[in-house]
């Protein structure tokens, strides 16, 4: 790879229509037309908006509040500190769990596990 591709910079916008381009010569590639006419006008066709590619569209997703810790759940303390070294609080370790549920897996942790 030389500098200038190396350091060539790519913006959604930039990347969405490199990859077009890379289908479009995988098309051409993969199916030749010989008469010139018929190539520019499968090539006309190809780089027309909304046939083989569409505008990038970014949907965020809404974020959720987090709940409360393992130990703090009203489960046996057993239980909660098991959770919380699973999910790395304690040990430091990797999380095997995410560090804390959100409220509606509290809830449900509390209602199968709880002290009731």
């Amino acid at each position: 790879m030389n500098q200038t591709t190396s350091q060539q910079h790519y913006d959604l916008s930039t990347l969405a229509h490199e990859l077009q381009q890379q289908l479009i010569r995988y098309i051409e590639a993969q199916y030749p037309i010989r008469h010139g006419d018929v190539v520019q006008e499968r090539r006309r066709l190809l780089e027309e908006p909304k046939v083989i590619a569409r505008e990038p569209y970014i949907e965020s997703t809404p974020g959720y509040p987090g709940g409360r810790s393992y130990t703090k759940l009203d489960l046996p303390p057993v239980i909660g500190q098991a959770l919380a070294e699973l999910a790395g609080q304690a040990t430091g370790l990797p999380p095997l769990i995410p560090p804390q549920p959100y409220p509606h897996q509290g809830k449900a942790l509390e209602a199968l596990l709880g002290q009731d």
